[in-house]
């Protein structure tokens, strides 16, 4: 079964997303229980800073596996390509991949080009999300540009992944430095830490 989910459609019924989403559980006969929050902890996609005294978890919020399992599952569920274009992202992957540093970052348990298909997933959702169009040969250049700007000095510079969409998991709040060099493609660069985003 196939289901579509516009939250906006649960303002127009006056009902809370968390809501409708526990009534469409039940709809599925897939109670949300106990069972859910330990399943979802034990596979490592929320995290939370402790208990209440009604032992509800204190401030969830996803994990980066958690981000990246609940998008693969919305874009292998809505966002269909052509073949011609699911074929464009795995070679675009792969070249975007050939600009980085091999093997994994130091620090950090975090490898610098991930898998292809990792990248080519991120390239697609950034694509769905921010309705971004971008030809191969700007994907490219951006990417070569940004790992140049580090002068071969990359402790600040983010991983693949990490350089097309990053996600705060405190704020919520999503970043791609990806879009912005394409966006500000020729633009003089200017070297300053305080834009740098560390992976940790």
């Amino acid at each position: 079964m196939k289901l579509c989910f516009d939250v906006k459609e649960c303002e127009k019924e006056k009902i809370s997303v968390d809501s409708a989403l526990y009534i469409a559980s039940l709809y599925l006969g897939k109670l949300i229980s106990s069972n859910t929050f330990q399943d979802v902890c034990a596979k490592g996609l929320i995290e939370f800073d402790g208990f209440t005294l009604q032992r509800e978890p204190i401030n969830a919020r996803l994990t980066q596996s958690g981000v990246d399992m609940i998008e693969t599952i919305f874009l292998n569920s809505e966002f269909k390509l052509p073949n011609s274009e699911e074929d464009r992202f795995d070679k675009l992957a792969k070249q975007m991949q050939e600009l980085f540093p091999k093997g994994k970052k130091p620090g950090t348990s975090h490898m610098w080009r991930d898998s292809q298909a990792m990248i080519a997933k991120r390239l697609k959702a950034v694509v769905k999300k921010y309705h971004a169009t971008f030809t191969d040969e700007q994907a490219l250049e951006a990417t070569r540009k940004y790992v140049e700007s580090f002068n071969g000095d990359y402790q600040y510079m983010q991983v693949l992944r990490y350089f097309i969409s990053k996600r705060n998991n405190i704020t919520g709040e999503e970043t791609s430095q990806f879009l912005s060099y394409i966006e500000n493609a020729g633009q003089e660069e200017v070297a300053n830490d305080s834009w740098r985003d560390s992976v940790r």
